[in-house]
Formats: structure tokens, sequence, C-alpha cells
């Protein structure tokens, strides 16, 4: 069994060394006073897919803002791309705000149109303004009325206390307004700061003509950042609690370093393996220049003993566990994960993209695949040695 776990992990490692070609672009170049242009040109294609990233960092007072801007965006041209059969879709990163749509190539220039409106000026009405940041509010109120939730708050808050979540608390929405907003717009959306990766039987030429118009707030320039005002208190939510709830978080290295991944994949494993009577889970939460590495769970009474000290002994058990075979196979299992992610336009896109906006360079997802060789076994005990080094935190919820 274990020769056939080796060759399974071989394999599946040799047969994607050819997919990493997939990430190459064919073009890359940075538009006068605009953004870097990363372009994946598949002649044969119907289907062409545009992103687009505006990198960005919110003041404390302002967590929050990006997340209204990203959903008036949303709501703004939602209706136009169903028109032409195609999906905009918007996610807040811990580097910024990414706009992707995705459709037929035949309405590509409709397409590219939709995206320069995603990142326009935002005219918010104060009708618009209530929909848009209603929208975030109840999501974040949402998760703030769960255990997991709140359990997940109080971690972040004590491991990170000067990082605002991405979706900002309670507190902090409601001291949004129109003008924020658009301070945060003006601040950030500046041509210069956006990264774009296109994926379709499209070349440069007629992507440089549908990104002329790209302007964002550069001829405006940057405002004057207000003047920094004291970060609300984080929001303790008491929810209704049946069970007992614990969790540990520890901080988790470079984002792009594979070896957080490697570890979470292989600590959530061992957490599966032998757990009865109680729920368990192993998290990574990505910021924009480290990661957390959490876990948590939940028991009744009986069994919250048994839960807790699962826990605190896991990364003693996961280290335990860590041997060239079993490092070898979580990197390979990763890798075939991401490239079979990339096999789409959208999927291919959005993991460029994601580097790209982490590391600053195109060939941020490629170093990625790279460095997931070259983790080892002997690597991975000194980075869980590290790991621990950092933590941990931890939260409870009772009954």
């Amino acid at each position: 069994m274990l020769r056939l776990a080796l060759l399974i992990a071989g394999a599946v490692l040799a047969g994607n060394q050819g997919g990493e070609e997939a990430l190459r672009p064919d073009s890359i170049l940075r538009l006068p006073e605009g953004p870097q242009l990363v372009l994946f040109s598949n002649p044969g294609a119907t289907v062409t897919a545009l992103r687009v990233s505006v990198l960005l960092e919110e003041d404390a007072h302002e967590a929050g803002a990006a997340r209204v801007l990203q959903a008036h965006a949303l709501q703004r041209v939602r209706s136009a791309a169903s028109s032409v059969g195609a999906v905009v879709t918007a996610t807040r990163t811990p580097w910024g705000i990414a706009y992707t749509v995705v459709g037929p190539q035949t309405h590509f220039e409709y397409m590219a149109w939709i995206l320069r409106q995603t990142v326009s000026e935002p005219n918010l009405d104060r009708v618009q303004f209530l929909r848009a940041r209603a929208e975030v509010s109840d999501e974040v109120e949402r998760e703030a009325e769960t255990p997991p939730g709140v359990l997940a708050e109080r971690l972040w808050s004590q491991i990170t206390p000067s990082e605002s979540r991405l979706d900002g608390s309670h507190a902090s929405l409601q001291q949004i307004t129109p003008g924020s907003v658009r301070d945060l717009w003006a601040r950030t959306h500046r041509p210069d700061r956006m990264n774009v990766v296109a994926a379709g039987p499209v070349t440069v030429d007629p992507i440089i003509a549908a990104l002329k118009d790209l302007v964002g707030s550069a001829d405006a320039g940057p405002p004057k950042r207000a003047d920094a005002r004291a970060m609300p208190p984080p929001d303790r939510g008491r929810p209704q609690v049946l069970r007992r709830w614990y969790g540990e978080a520890f901080l988790a290295g470079d984002p792009a370093d594979p070896h957080a991944e490697v570890l979470a994949l292989m600590a959530g494993r061992s957490l599966r393996q032998g757990s009865q009577g109680y729920e368990a889970g192993v998290e990574l939460w990505e910021l924009d220049r480290t990661r957390i590495l959490a876990v948590t769970g939940a028991a009744y009474g009986r069994n919250a003993s048994a839960m807790t000290a699962r826990i605190r002994g896991l990364l003693d058990e996961t280290r335990s566990a860590i041997t060239p075979e079993a490092a070898a196979g979580a990197a390979a299992g990763i890798r075939f994960q991401l490239l079979a992610d990339a096999r789409t336009p959208d999927g291919l896109i959005d993991l460029v993209g994601r580097h790209l906006d982490a590391t600053g360079t195109p060939s941020g997802a490629l170093d990625y695949l790279r460095r997931l060789d070259q983790v080892t076994a002997a690597s991975l005990e000194t980075f869980l040695t590290t790991v621990e080094g950092s933590g941990p935190v931890s939260a409870e919820l009772r009954p």
C-alpha cells in the first residue's frame, strides 16, 4: 500500500509538471500610466474571461467601505452582464477588490465596458448607498450571530489586533458615509494601482483599446486622507450557544510560502482521523502579508474535554505524521487542485490574478507551484516549529 501511495503521488506530481505552462502568459505589459496587463491568448476558445483588481488598504475607521463599494459596483452592472449571457463577480481580497466578467467572445467589447463600469466613480445617492451598506451589514451581522463567527472574531482580534476584518464590523460600517466611500475610491482606484488579467481568443491590441478608458481617479489625484480615528471596539456578540466551542490560532507565514497550505492540509487530515463525538476543523485565513492557521471545534458536555485536548495537541500530532511520503503527497495534492482549477478561463485568471496582487509579479502563481515542489518533510518540520512559536492565541464559548 505504501508503494502504491508513493506511485500515485509521484504520478500526480510528474503529470502536472507540464501543466505549469498553462500559467505562463503570452503577453505582459504595463500600459503608460495605466494598469499592468497579463494576457493568456487561446485563439480557439469561444469564452473570454477578464479580471481587473484594484490594490487598496482601508483605515481602521473605514473598514468595510471597500465591501460597500464592491456591492454598489455589482448592483450597477449585474443586469447589463446578464443581458449578454455574461457573469460578473466581485471579491474583496486581502489586497484589494477584484472584479471578474466571463462571457462569450462575441460580446467582448461589451464585457470590457462592464469591467470599466465596475471601477468607475461611484455616484451614490442615499438610497443606493443604504442598499449597498445594508447588504454588507446583513452579512456581517449574520456571522456575528453564530458561534463560529464569534469565535473567529475573537481569535482574529487577539492574533492581529491592528488588522481589521475585510468585511468590517457593525461599528465600523455604521461610520461609513457616501462621502467616505467616494474618498476611498478616489484615493485608491487609480490606473497605476490596477492589474488586469485576461484569458480567451483575444490579442493585445483589442485589450489595450478596451482598457484605454480605464482611467479611474487619475485626473483628480488622491485626496488628503482624513485624520485617522480610533478603531471601533470589536463587536462582542453573544449568540445562543448549546455546545462548548474552542479555538486556537497561529501566525503562519508569508502568503507566497506554500508550507502553510501543506501544513493546514496535513493538520486537517490528522484531525479527521479519530474525531468522534465532536466537530472540529482547520482553516487558513489569508491577510495581505501573512496567514493565520486556525483550529476550531465544538462539542457537547461529555465530549468537550476531548475536543479541547485534541485541538491543543494537534500540531504535535501533525508533526508525528510528517514523513517524506506524506509531505510530498500533500504538496502534490495541492498542486493538482490548483492546476485543475486553472483549466477554466475564470479559474486561470483568478489564480494568476490573486498571486499577482499578492506578490506584484505576473509569475507569482508559477513561483508558488515551484515552491510547492521544494516542500520536504524537513522544511515542513522547521516551518511547524516557527508556527508554534507564534502562538497560540485561544478563545472559548460556553453554553
